[in-house]
């Protein structure tokens, strides 16, 4: 299946699907935990749902964990259990054609590989495991999985420049890998690509401001194009944003809804021009870099920043497969987000990127965490 095409068929179909699969709807919903295509965690929410609601539910959870998931719902769930039912096989092609026909064309494309693959998949964390930290003081409380907690995640992206500065081949890839996460994670990502300083600025005020924030106990923002020691480029080589603007708009008089939660930066971008020296890697590119309340809190807190590399140094990203901060954030993030805090995560980050040839040395910035800040992953 090309691009997206479970995933719209889903969400077209969404109305008939919710009446056909409603007499099956049990059994459907335990073959995806046999399958193992939802967590444990996922099944158990689910299946306190009310059986009348289940589907609708069900469909909604499978559409936000995207286009993987749902080619696996459709290819290894729908297509044997039609199989074996004739009647929902032929209410299925009247009702709901566009999802019989995707049951009846064949995968030929090999999404092994892929990031939005149902073959890639984020560890949850045990259930004991997050009994266990939920209620220490020295951790942030999270809200339970569900439509009452509104989790969201900013993504700006900046690949086409009109002045100055290269193309960032690569980082379409990188959009990609983390938009799959944070729908896994159970944010909702809004993504903006090839944005001016001014307008950079103006969405980060923006997501400041959302009401979802009342309903989260957590957001990220993550900011990628050309940089240099003083901020990150918007649209050419003289039109620069200060990530100071990233900090002000998300301090506690200016986003309200996340006072006392915690707010993660990723910033990847060069800060300069020095590269690590005795490395060589062709098929690696630089991000280049010109250099032209009622209860009284801190003014910021419970926040932090992992910048791609060190001040005056550069920043790589290959034109395939994205940049080195965002390739290995998701993979330590699918490994070890089920037992490890934010902090640890980055750890891990700054420690592979410093022994890939080239190197570069990610750092944490403006550390604000007043606790430990757990994912757990399937809750």
């Amino acid at each position: 299946m090309s691009g997206d095409r479970s995933l719209r068929v889903i969400k077209k179909c969404k109305v008939e699907l919710l009446k056909i699969l409603y007499p099956f709807i049990k059994d459907i919903l335990d073959r995806l935990d046999a399958k193992e295509i939802i967590n444990r965690s996922d099944y158990s929410w689910l299946d306190e749902k009310p059986r009348a609601e289940l589907p609708r539910y069900l469909l909604d959870h499978l559409i936000n964990m995207g286009e993987g998931v749902c080619t696996r719902f459709l290819k290894e769930i729908l297509s044997p259990y039609c199989g074996e039912n004739p009647h929902l096989r032929d209410r299925m092609k009247a009702e709901a054609n566009p999802v019989y026909e995707a049951l009846m064309t064949p995968n030929t494309e090999d999404v092994t590989d892929s990031v939005t693959s149902g073959t890639e998949r984020v560890k949850a964390s045990r259930e004991d495991f997050y009994n266990s930290k939920k209620g220490e003081e020295c951790v942030y409380q999270v809200m339970p999985r569900g439509p009452a907690r509104q989790r969201q995640a900013l993504i700006i992206n900046n690949m086409n420049f009109t002045k100055g500065l290269s193309k960032r081949n690569g980082s379409d890839e990188d959009v990609k890998y983390l938009v799959w996460l944070f729908k896994v994670l159970d944010y909702t990502p809004i993504v903006h690509k090839d944005q001016s300083a001014e307008e950079i600025e103006n969405l980060v005020k923006k997501f400041a401001k959302m009401d979802e924030h009342w309903h989260s106990d957590s957001a990220f923002v993550v900011v990628m194009s050309h940089g240099c020691n003083r901020g990150v480029f918007g649209k050419d080589n003289s039109d620069l944003l200060s990530i100071e603007t990233v900090y002000t708009a998300l301090n506690n008089n200016n986003c309200p809804g996340l006072k006392d939660k915690p707010k993660i930066i990723i910033v990847q971008a060069c800060r300069g021009v020095h590269t690590a020296t005795d490395s060589a890697a062709p098929e690696e590119v630089v991000d280049t870099c010109w250099e032209t309340s009622s209860r009284k809190m801190p003014r910021e807190s419970d926040m932090t920043c992992l910048y791609s590399t060190l001040p005056d140094d550069v920043s790589y990203r290959s034109p395939t497969k994205g940049s080195f901060l965002i390739q290995h954030l998701v993979e330590v993030i699918k490994e070890h987000a089920c037992t490890e805090h934010v902090q640890e995560l980055f750890t891990r980050v700054k420690d592979r990127c410093s022994v890939k040839d080239p190197p570069q040395m990610p750092v944490d910035e403006r550390n604000s965490l007043r606790r430990r800040f757990y994912l757990f992953p399937g809750f």
